[in-house]
């Protein structure tokens, strides 16, 4: 298996505070480890997004998005807030433009 980290990634994680840097490369190896031996440890959080879209759990609230493909996993987003959360941030900001 080969893990890939995209620039975006490693864009969005830059400027996160350092525990939570730690936070997100420990969730990382669990996720390599899983993937190496097949046992899952407790606590991941993995869960399909959709096809070949998965996230893991880092924090209640943060999750690290990737592609599985055959022989490959590719981190693309950084641990992001809660999306329930975020679709209600959206819908504030749009109803607040509307006249």
């Amino acid at each position: 298996m080969q893990y890939e980290e995209k620039p975006g990634f490693f864009r969005s994680i830059k400027r996160l505070p350092k525990d939570r840097k730690v936070k997100i490369k420990e969730a990382i190896h669990r996720l390599v480890i899983f993937f190496e031996t097949g046992q899952r440890p407790v606590g991941l959080g993995l869960r399909q997004i959709r096809n070949d879209y998965w996230e893991i759990r880092v924090t209640i609230k943060d999750r690290v998005v990737f592609r599985l493909s055959k022989d490959k996993v590719e981190f693309l987003q950084k641990p992001s807030m809660n999306p329930k959360r975020m679709q209600d941030k959206e819908s504030i900001r749009y109803s607040e433009s509307e006249p």
